[in-house]
């Protein structure tokens, strides 16, 4: 690998740019009235509330998972999956549901019925 100076680099830079390097130069009037112009406008727009910038820069907190909660999730989740099967969390779950259809315990009988005339 060829090591060379600042100074070749520099050169060889000059040539393949055909000694059209970007320099430094003093901001002009125009340039000045206009950036001043742009900052003017910038405050002219109407700004976000205090909150909301304080929201912004406040990263989210991070709260303790409730593992009791997690644990009820789970369950309902693996209840809701059918997974479970004879497990007593399936089995308490399956006794607090109404059946879907009315079962013959809760058909009313044609003696129950009062008779429409």
């Amino acid at each position: 690998m060829e090591t060379h100076s600042a100074h070749e680099i520099l050169v060889k830079l000059e040539a393949a740019c055909e000694g059209e390097l970007p320099r430094f130069t003093e901001p002009t009037r125009d340039a000045i009235r206009e950036k001043r112009q742009a900052t003017e406008k910038e405050a002219m727009r109407p700004k976000d509330s205090k909150k909301s910038q304080r929201k912004a820069r406040r990263p989210p907190i991070k709260r303790p998972v409730d593992m009791e909660l997690l644990a009820v999730l789970a369950k309902a989740e693996e209840i809701s999956l059918g997974e479970q099967g004879n497990s007593p969390a399936w089995s308490a779950y399956a006794t607090t549901q109404k059946p879907i259809a009315p079962t013959a315990k809760d058909k009313p009988s044609q003696k129950d019925m009062p008779e429409n005339k």
